[in-house]
């Protein structure tokens, strides 16, 4: 099973150019956008993979206007684009965990913490359950006129 939100070492930092206040961290090979400053090469981070399911708390409120989703009731983390620049997930530092849960952290690289986040997995396409009723007719239609379907009823279904 995936770890959903982990301890990560940050292995580069780049400039985006014509951005002051943001810049890119890579963190297991994923590109991040972070603040300026937030993290240096070398340091640990709390980092969050994309499509997961963030809980609805305070230490998460920064998220709410980009990220939440009143239908899951919690931050949804997705890949984003900023400009030409993608952040494939998110990364925290680690004062984002408990403080009871920092102490054995020394040395805790690669460490699950998605049970101290409250993280959960989340499937992108269970968001558009509306819109694939929708898809699922037209590509019925597509595939009738193009001879590869029959169909079973005597008349013709109707489609939005």
């Amino acid at each position: 099973m995936r770890q959903l939100a982990s301890i990560q070492r940050v292995l580069a930092v780049e400039p985006i150019e014509g951005k002051d206040l943001i810049e890119t961290i890579t963190v297991l090979g994923w590109k991040v956008i972070v603040g300026k400053g937030d993290f240096q090469a070398g340091d640990l981070c709390v980092y969050v993979q994309a499509d997961v399911l963030l809980p609805e708390e305070e230490r998460f409120e920064f998220l709410r206007k980009r990220c939440y989703s009143e239908k899951y009731g919690g931050f949804v983390i997705r890949t984003i684009k900023f400009g030409k620049n993608y952040s494939q997930g998110i990364a925290f530092p680690l004062s984002i965990l408990d403080p009871h849960e920092r102490g054995w952290m020394s040395g805790a690289e690669m460490q699950d913490v998605s049970d101290s986040l409250g993280a959960k997995p989340y499937n992108i396409y269970d968001l558009e359950e509306e819109k694939a009723v929708y898809a699922h007719g037209r590509l019925w239609r597509f595939f009738y006129h193009l001879g590869v379907v029959k169909p079973k009823i005597d008349k013709m279904p109707s489609f939005p």
